[in-house]
């Protein structure tokens, strides 16, 4: 069932999306989240874009590193003292050391059990694409990264971005070695996505990224007309080619085996120990399991009719009203934490997020 873990249930408004507040359970607040990740003991990391926020077993919530921009955004060093540009995603290694990709300082930076935070590679004067040992590599626009069992990072990283009523960007995948050393693994064809695009790894080395080619216009973006669509998961093999895992062209809300399944708006992506997929679909308030064969299910959260008529959260059995998904991560054995909209599906700008566990068989 869907519960909350942490989160105001009841805020909204405007200025609900924009306040952090530490503390209790049902005290604690959440702006707009941009990457989830949980640890072997089951606290919750939560990135926003200026923080790192825990969310231990009992759903009390700490801010753990950085804290708000003034005129300093990029700052190594010890817990608040530190500052980051834009975080966009988060990872945690086999030792408990976080990992976020800072895309407004071009870097991947790391946060250890000790609370100290240091850069492992890029910088805000070194943007660019050049692959070799962390002291010399470049990273251009790291919005996503995911690790596996060895220890090595996958980065989605932005090579240029066209901003106009929805940011279109193209990708390549870069790795990050144990040893210290970047390299490009893969380059999809066509690789264009609406962002944001999230990335997971399997447990023998594929890769999996959400892709949203395009997307009709509502409250993500302010197109005046409807463009073409295109949902999809792409997976890239260890030789870096590339297929379309699940989903198509055409936006919608359909379970099914790979091609045949739909989906809205691809926020988030996560992988569980038994290599099955969880995505969060946020424009069709759902997370959607994806099986090692391909198959698409929905296991938290129903599309409450159209997008105008808004939906309040509603927890229990699954699956559950879910009004907006931004975020999913899960712990080896399937329980998923999901970051989700308090109330209204129509305009997340006016809602809290808050931090849910579910347990879907």
């Amino acid at each position: 069932m869907p519960g909350l873990l942490a989160g105001d249930i009841q805020s909204i408004g405007p200025g609900a999306s924009s306040v952090s507040v530490d503390g209790s359970p049902m005290a604690a607040k959440f702006p707009v989240v941009t990457g989830l990740a949980v640890d072997g003991q089951g606290n919750v990391f939560a990135a926003q874009v200026d923080r790192i926020r825990r969310i231990d077993t009992n759903g009390v919530v700490t801010t753990i590193a950085g804290g708000t921009n003034t005129n300093v955004t990029y700052l190594d060093g010890a817990g608040a003292s530190a500052r980051f540009g834009r975080l966009q995603g988060i990872a945690v290694d086999s030792r408990g050391n976080l990992f976020v990709a800072d895309s407004g300082n071009s870097a991947i930076r790391t946060l250890s059990p000790a609370g100290v935070v240091s850069t492992l590679v890029g910088g805000p004067n070194n943007r660019g694409y050049v692959d070799g040992p962390i002291n010399t590599a470049k990273l251009n626009g790291p919005v996503a990264i995911a690790i596996d069992s060895k220890d090595n990072l996958f980065v989605v990283d932005l090579l240029d971005v066209s901003v106009g009523c929805a940011s279109i960007a193209t990708y390549v995948v870069r790795k990050i070695s144990p040893s210290g050393v970047v390299s490009t693994v893969a380059r999809p064809s066509g690789s264009k996505t609406i962002l944001p695009a999230k990335i997971a790894v399997d447990s023998v080395g594929n890769l999996y990224v959400t892709t949203t080619e395009t997307a009709t216009p509502d409250f993500v973006f302010t197109c005046p007309a409807p463009i073409s669509s295109a949902a999809y998961i792409t997976k890239i093999s260890s030789d870096g080619s590339s297929t379309i895992f699940a989903g198509t062209s055409g936006l919608g809300f359909v379970d099914g085996l790979g091609s045949q399944a739909r989906f809205e708006y691809l926020t988030s992506i996560a992988i569980d120990s038994s290599d099955n997929l969880y995505v969060a679909d946020a424009r069709n308030g759902a997370a959607r399991r994806i099986s090692p064969q391909g198959l698409v299910t929905t296991v938290v959260g129903q599309r409450p009719g159209t997008v105008t008529s808004g939906a309040s959260l509603t927890l229990g059995n699954l699956p559950g009203v879910v009004p907006y998904l931004d975020e999913v991560t899960v712990r080896p054995l399937s329980t998923l934490f999901i970051t989700a909209n308090n109330h209204t599906l129509t305009n997340p700008a006016t809602s809290a997020r808050v931090i849910l566990k579910a347990e879907p068989r």
